[in-house]
């Protein structure tokens, strides 16, 4: 109650001085009433949960001090944003110019002299008008596809590029262009007049596909999926990380989710409200469309079932599109519907009361209790319990039987209420059967959580082993950091590596879910805080010789500060992870090449061109690439999620 009563009242300038000292009297108490902290850092033992307190007591603090000065948005000026326009910008600058050096220079050779040379002499080119109608249909030849998911094609002359959705190389197809930016034109896909080989024996079992904007690859086999995921992976580290080859180890093959449909726990249906009328809401003229965007419009199409979402969900859709129609009316604008899978397990072993097993109990001890070998050959029977669609609107369950315990799959539409997720890592690979541990998330169902529940295991399990170098022995990496910790995934699911865990979140909600994750488990090494991830490395308590950090940002990856602090601490290890790989490359070019600008001023990892002064400062660590591997957490779309190990490099 002290602390909330002097951090949650904004006090007048005239009472910051007293508040300020009343506050630090109220800190010093309690920090004498605990003496052994005084020796924390020099212990042998890291206790995460009390370190936890007492920067999150400094973080507070200090951010009370500093002088309320006029708001500024965060921005990473000059650090490209992995954005979909600066993505083809790139890959069709790329395209144009293998024609321009072709033609040019028939002879080139690849030499980094001369590639520059033609780089320049196709950037010096003249700047092309529209190339045709707009609205006027056109048959075009797919030559490429691109990392947004999307179809290149040239024109007549080859001056000029072609942007169509939902087509592959090979294929012959008919578009109608609806709008051009500089050296590319977007076209609407029309339909396939000649197809790729590709496409054989692949049909889209999606009624909406080539219509809706979710998936873009459900004509594509999935072995081609993947494959061209890790092109993906390669061309961003090669046009947004700066490095040269030799800096870049060679990518491993992405790693397949084990469901390709039917496997995404949350979906976010929506309608738009009734039309306007000189600022004035009509009333409703019909049903609205309740579904996903149309790719390319600012409509949206009216979907029934989503085939890549759980069983649960598709029962749910069906539920809540009921209820938007029943209650119509109560709708004064559009709203979204959420729609997200939750999991109660119940083993076959019973307690003494007869009743079924709560996974709730000791779940650091889950992988003696919990097998890990639970596939779709242990499926015994999938049955739908009965529901009703009425007025009451009962929630529907599945219930799924497996050899040793029975899931509950039930949907959550409520925002505020609590979602239940099983993970199994694997902890030892080199035991016969490999050593698990099942470990039981709860969020909030409309907070962040990753949406495939199938690929969890097999990622988390990918990241517990490439957390220790398997040449390392004895072990001394003891520590863990978890940046963007969320409510807990990492920091948890590594826990058993480490003396010590500690994770840290903006979001004082996802902090606060890690903190009860971590009780329910019974995981006692690991704390966490709600600050900024940049206050991570303000005083930092574990040894950055014995740390490995872990930094797994949103899409817009880290900011500058964050990068410089990171560096300046210079762990041992780092493992990035990333749903946007873009940016992702951005960062760890950053941090193996430091922070140099390039000709036009942004930011980039090439050692080529000049340091930034001011930024690329003595004692700041840099670091070189292990490994670099994508995981497929989307199947049927154009996003894959990276993972890429870093060592520090030491001298």
């Amino acid at each position: 109650m002290l602390k909330r009563y002097f951090l949650g009242l904004r006090s007048r300038p005239v009472l910051r001085s007293a508040k300020i000292k009343a506050y630090r009297c109220a800190t010093a108490y309690t920090v004498t009433q605990a003496p052994e902290q005084e020796t924390l850092l020099q212990a042998e033992k890291y206790d995460a949960i009390q370190i936890a307190m007492e920067k999150k007591r400094k973080y507070d603090f200090d951010k009370l001090r500093k002088p309320r000065l006029r708001k500024t948005p965060k921005t990473n000026a000059l650090l490209p944003e992995g954005s979909n326009e600066e993505i083809l910008d790139i890959e069709v600058a790329n395209l144009l110019s293998k024609v321009f050096m072709t033609e040019s220079s028939p002879t080139v050779t690849e030499t980094h002299q001369e590639n520059d040379q033609h780089k320049a002499a196709f950037n010096r080119r003249p700047q092309y008008k529209k190339p045709t109608e707009l609205g006027q249909e056109v048959e075009l030849e797919i030559v490429e596809l691109s990392s947004t998911g999307d179809g290149l094609a040239y024109n007549e002359a080859k001056d000029h590029v072609f942007v169509i959705p939902f087509t592959l190389p090979g294929d012959r197809v008919l578009a109608k262009p609806w709008t051009w930016s500089g050296d590319y034109t977007l076209a609407d896909f029309v339909q396939v007049l000649r197809p790729s080989s590709s496409r054989e024996g692949v049909t889209p079992p999606c009624p909406y596909f080539a219509k809706c904007s979710g998936c873009q690859f459900q004509m594509l086999p999935y072995e081609k999926q993947l494959e061209h995921k890790r092109q993906i992976l390669q061309g961003a580290f090669r046009n947004f990380s700066g490095l040269r080859p030799e800096q870049m180890p060679e990518i491993e093959p992405t790693m397949g989710s084990p469901l390709q449909y039917g496997y995404r726990t949350k979906l976010t249906p929506h309608f738009d409200g009734p039309r306007t009328v000189n600022r004035k809401r009509m009333p409703w003229e019909g049903v609205p469309e309740i579904g996903f965007n149309m790719k390319g419009k600012r409509k949206v199409l009216d979907i029934e079932k989503c085939p890549i979402g759980t069983d649960i969900l598709q029962v749910g859709l069906r539920i809540e599109r009921k209820k938007v129609v029943d209650n119509l009316e109560t709708y004064t604008n559009g709203a979204t519907i959420l729609l997200r899978e939750s999991t109660q397990r119940l083993f076959e072993t019973a307690n003494e009361n007869g009743t079924p097993a709560d996974t709730s109990a000791d779940m650091s001890q889950a992988s003696s209790t919990i097998p890990s070998d639970v596939n779709d050959q242990d499926l015994q029977s999938t049955n739908f319990q009965t529901f009703s669609t009425s007025t009451t609107h009962e929630t529907p369950s599945i219930k799924l039987k497996y050899s040793t315990h029975t899931d509950l799959k039930t949907y959550i539409s409520d925002n505020e209420a609590q979602a239940s997720e099983y993970i199994t890592t694997t902890i030892n690979p080199t035991t016969t059967p490999p050593t698990t541990a099942t470990y039981h998330f709860t969020n909030f169902a409309g907070s962040f959580f990753q949406n495939n529940n199938s690929i969890l295991g097999p990622f988390t399990s990918y990241i517990y082993e490439k957390c220790i170098p398997k040449s390392q022995s004895p072990k001394t990496l003891k520590y863990l950091l978890d940046a963007y910790s969320g409510s807990g995934l990492f920091t948890l699911t590594l826990s058993t590596h480490f003396t010590s865990s500690l994770g840290i979140d903006i979001d004082p909600r996802a902090i606060k879910t890690a903190r009860s994750n971590a009780e329910r488990n019974n995981i006692t090494n690991a704390g966490f805080i709600d600050a900024d991830a940049s206050a991570l490395f303000a005083d930092v308590p574990y040894p950055a010789d014995q740390t490995v950090v872990v930094i797994d940002p949103p899409r817009k990856g880290c900011d500058r500060e964050f990068l410089k602090q990171l560096r300046r601490y210079g762990p041992k290890r780092v493992i990035y992870v990333s749903c946007n790989v873009h940016t992702q490359a951005r960062d760890v070019g950053i941090l193996v090449s430091g922070f140099r600008r390039d000709f036009k001023g942004r930011y980039t990892g090439d050692d080529s061109v000049r340091i930034d002064e001011k930024w690329e400062e003595d004692g700041l660590c840099r670091y070189e690439i292990e490994s670099l591997r994508g995981f497929d957490f989307f199947p049927q779309t154009g996003h894959v999620e990276g993972v890429c190990v870093l060592n520090r490099v030491d001298g």
